[in-house]
C-alpha cells in the first residue's frame, strides 16, 4: 500500500518515515526507487518525528500493545489503523494511553491489489474524527484503487469479502489455469487468460448497469459451452463455497476483533 501511496504523487516521500522490525524491509524502502525521508526499527524514535502528523499502523493486530509501549509520547496526530478485527475503541485506548487527549482514528481496510493500484477499500472513523480528516484518508487510499466510507460495525464484513477476497480469486485463477493446461494449454498461457478473463468480467461488472446474474446470463447460450460450465458450478457447491469462504474469514475477524 505504501508504494502504491508513493506512486500517486499525492504523499511526497520526504514526508514519509518508516518503522519496521525488519532490516531487509528497511532497506528496501531506502533504495533509489521507493526512498523514504525516515526509516528506523525504533517506533520511539518515529513517533518523536511523526507523531503530530499521520501515524498509519500495519501491524498484526496482536503486536498492537507492544506497538503502543513503544511510543515514548501519545500520539497527537491522526491513527489509521489497518489492523483487522482490531475496534477503534481499542486503538484509542492503546494509542492515547495516560494522556487527556483521546486520538482520532480511522480504520482502513485495503487488500493487497492496492500494490498495483486496484485495491477495494473501505475506511471507518472514529467519533472525534473530523469530515476533513476522514476525507483526506480517503483521498489518500484513492489513489490506490476504489475507497467506500462504512459504519464499523461492517469492517469485519469487509474484511471477510475484499480484504481476504485477492486470495479466494487467486484460487479461482490457479484451478482455472489448471484445467487449462490439463486440456492441453501451456501454464504461462492458461494463466494469462484466466487472468485476463477475470480482470475483464470484472471490469464489466463494475461499468454495467447489469446485474451480475444478467451479465452471467447473457453469456449462457441455449445448449451451449457455458452453461454446461455453469451447471457444473453449481452441481460441485463453487457457489456455496465462496459465501462459505467469506462467512469464515468474517467469523475470524469478529474472533481477533474478540481477542481470540
Amino acid at each position: 500500500m505504501l508504494r502504491g501511496l508513493l506512486s500517486s504523487g499525492l504523499v511526497p516521500k520526504s514526508a514519509v518515515g518508516v518503522s519496521d522490525v525488519s532490516e531487509a524491509a528497511l532497506r528496501t524502502l531506502q533504495d533509489s526507487n521507493s526512498s523514504v525521508a525516515y526509516a528506523t526499527e525504533s517506533t520511539t524514535e518515529l513517533t518523536h518525528r511523526y507523531g503530530d502528523g499521520i501515524v498509519l499502523l500495519a501491524i498484526k493486530p496482536d503486536m498492537l500493545s507492544q506497538v503502543s509501549q513503544q511510543i515514548a509520547t501519545p500520539v497527537s496526530g491522526l491513527v489509521v489503523s489497518l489492523l483487522a478485527g482490531t475496534t477503534i475503541d481499542t486503538i484509542q485506548k492503546q494509542m492515547s494511553r495516560n494522556n487527556s487527549h483521546v486520538c482520532p482514528v480511522v480504520r482502513v481496510m485495503p487488500n493487497t491489489a492496492a500494490s498495483v493500484g486496484e485495491s477495494a477499500t473501505a475506511i471507518a472513523r472514529s467519533e472525534n474524527c473530523s469530515d476533513g480528516k476522514t476525507q483526506l484518508v480517503k483521498t489518500m487510499m484513492a489513489t490506490v484503487g476504489m475507497c467506500h466510507i462504512v459504519p464499523e460495525k461492517l469492517m469485519d464484513a469487509v474484511c471477510g469479502l475484499s480484504g481476504s477476497g485477492p486470495a479466494y480469486i487467486f484460487t479461482v485463477i490457479d484451478a482455472m489455469a489448471d484445467a487449462g493446461v490439463k486440456c492441453g494449454l501451456s501454464r504461462s498461457l492458461a494463466v494469462d487468460l484466466a487472468s485476463q478473463t477475470v480482470l475483464g468480467a470484472a471490469k464489466m461488472a463494475l461499468e454495467s448497469k447489469q446485474h451480475v446474474a444478467e451479465l452471467r446470463n447473457n453469456v449462457c447460450s441455449p445448449a451451449g459451452t457455458t452453461i454446461a460450465g455453469v451447471q457444473m458450478l453449481e452441481t460441485t457447491g463453487v457457489r456455496a463455497g465462496l459465501m462459505a469462504a467469506v462467512e469464515a474469514a468474517v467469523n475470524r475477524s469478529k474472533a481477533i476483533g474478540r481477542g481470540e
